[in-house]
């Protein structure tokens, strides 16, 4: 990923800040689920409609609180799945290592 973010800093910077801006927006909402999970009509899923879609969609959040043989119960909350802390703290390394790269400290 970091291979791709440079490619893109270099050949299409302003590809490169749109990339950013959204992997910037999927770290701000599965850190806001960590720390408390936000309801589904609430201003966190309005303002950021499209970003918790995506992180529904792929498994980050979820509303099921629990599946037994016969049903399943939902709430009505977004929360961090198990794969959604995963990658969330695995992008946030990731996004370091870019700051890093691009904000040299010396």
């Amino acid at each position: 990923m970091l291979e791709i973010l440079g490619q893109l800093r270099t050949k299409y910077p302003e590809a490169y800040a749109i990339q950013m801006e959204h992997l910037f927006a999927l770290l701000d909402v599965l850190s806001s689920a960590t720390k408390k999970p936000f309801t589904v009509t609430g201003r966190i899923s309005r303002e950021n409609a499209f970003t918790v879609a995506l992180c529904a969609s792929e498994g980050l959040l979820t509303t099921k609180l629990d599946e037994n043989g016969f049903s399943t119960n939902y709430s009505t909350s977004w929360q961090i799945t198990e794969e959604g802390v995963e990658f969330k703290e695995n992008l946030h390394g990731i996004l370091n290592a870019e700051l890093d790269r691009t904000n040299p400290t010396d």
